[in-house]
């Protein structure tokens, strides 16, 4: 029993060796894989030539091209919405300048309405207290005059009685009289200032309306202008982002050549100070590699 569980630990420890060996020679692989990206672009930057890479360095050549044209486009583009934005936010301070003067210079106007409107209300509180006065001075006359008759043909009233009934009737009719009088020449007076009032407050709604006919008009432009702004700057950041994608496809293509060229210089390398140290590292990374590879034979076997 005691063998067969020796055996079963055993297995299982060779297993996680196993997979920790096949961990470490992908790792290796991988960095294998980079210094040979490395290699092949160390040397295309260097303008290395080989007969056996000639292929190859012709068609990172033209990605690279195609890349920089890429590049200058998107510099173009980029500049082109620095400016639409620079021109929008100008355009908008100006909008907002503009407002805000129409908005102060109709502040005195909308002032002055204000006055007019409590002129207006007190002239109409003056004038309908003037007219309830006078038609109730001419009530007042109406009601005396019919006492005066109903006190002529009372038949109950001594004549002393309805001379002084009488005298006191005549007197209310008087102060009626009188109180009309007084107050008939003011109501031409007060109607004329109502029209003119009226006529004020007409002139300056016109000139207030004039004013927010003005600022709709300023905010209706900047809200059009704002939306061909941002249609302007979507469209032109949609090529961009176009371009940009365009460019890591670019690179990504370059990146896989680059491996394939570093592949190529390391299966026929040449002779070059610049591509030492790195062929110094390749073989150093197959070395480990070779070692973890024999350790994972020896643990199958």
């Amino acid at each position: 029993m005691r063998r067969g569980l020796k055996a079963l630990f055993s297995g299982a420890k060779k297993r996680v060796d196993l997979i920790h060996l096949q961990s470490k020679i992908r790792h290796e692989n991988k960095t294998k894989a980079g210094i040979l990206r490395e290699l092949g672009k160390k040397s295309w930057d260097a303008g290395i030539k080989s007969t056996r890479t000639e292929t190859l360095t012709t068609e990172i050549s033209a990605l690279e091209e195609k890349r920089k044209s890429n590049l200058l486009e998107v510099e173009k583009i980029a500049a082109e919405i620095e400016k639409l934005k620079k021109n929008q936010s100008e355009f908008e301070q100006s909008q907002k300048a503009k407002i805000s003067e129409q908005e102060e210079a109709k502040k005195p106007h909308e002032k002055e309405m204000g006055q007019t409107r409590e002129n207006l209300k007190e002239l109409d509180k003056n004038l309908s207290q003037t007219e309830r006065e006078i038609r109730n001075s001419g009530r007042d006359k109406e009601d005396a005059e019919k006492e005066i008759r109903k006190t002529e043909e009372n038949t109950k009233l001594s004549n002393e009685e309805k001379k002084s009934k009488k005298n006191e009737l005549e007197a209310k009719i008087e102060e009626a009289i009188k109180r009309t009088e007084e107050l008939e020449p003011k109501l031409p007076s007060l109607k004329e200032q109502k029209v003119k009032l009226e006529e004020k407050k007409e002139k300056v709604e016109s000139v207030i309306r004039d004013f927010e006919q003005k600022i709709k008009e300023l905010k209706e432009e900047g809200r059009e202008r704002a939306q061909e702004y941002e249609k302007e700057i979507k469209d032109r950041q949609r090529t961009k982002n176009e371009f940009d994608k365009n460019n890591q496809e670019l690179e990504d293509q370059q990146r896989i050549l680059f491996g394939n060229l570093g592949e190529k210089l390391n299966e026929h390398r040449v002779e070059n100070e610049e591509l030492a140290d790195l062929y110094s590292k390749i073989d150093k990374v197959d070395k480990t590699i070779q070692e973890l590879e024999k350790k994972v034979k020896d643990l199958k076997e």
